[in-house]
C-alpha cells in the first residue's frame, strides 16, 4: 500500500503511513451505543495479498465494568492484607468481514 488509498467512508480516524506500507484505522470510542465500525477504502493496481497479514488491536484505559476491590482481608483472622490489582480487557468477538 506505498499509494496512499482513496476512504469513500469511514467510521473513527485512520491514518496511512507510506513509509511502513500500513493504512491504520482507529475507533476512539467502542460502547453499548456504538458497537461496531467500517471503513471502506480503494487503492489502485492492488491485489489481495497486499492487504495481508492484517494485525488487529483493542486498548482501553478504562475497563468494562469498573469493579476494583475495597480492601483485601486475611481469612484466619480478618486483618486486611496488602495487595496489588492488575485489570485485563479482552474482547468477546470481532468479525472482519
Amino acid at each position: 500500500m506505498g499509494i496512499a488509498p482513496s476512504i469513500a467512508e469511514c467510521d473513527g480516524d485512520y491514518h496511512h503511513d507510506s513509509r511502513k506500507n500500513v493504512l491504520q484505522w482507529n475507533l476512539p470510542v467502542i460502547d453499548a451505543a456504538s458497537k461496531q465500525g467500517s471503513m471502506e477504502f480503494s487503492v489502485p493496481s492492488s491485489i489481495p495479498g497486499d492487504f495481508f497479514p492484517l494485525d488487529v488491536s483493542f486498548s482501553s484505559k478504562v475497563p468494562y465494568a469498573e469493579l476494583t476491590p475495597l480492601k483485601v482481608q486475611m481469612v484466619e483472622d480478618g486483618t486486611d492484607a496488602k495487595y496489588s490489582a492488575e485489570t485485563l480487557f479482552y474482547t468477546d468477538k470481532y468479525e472482519i468481514v
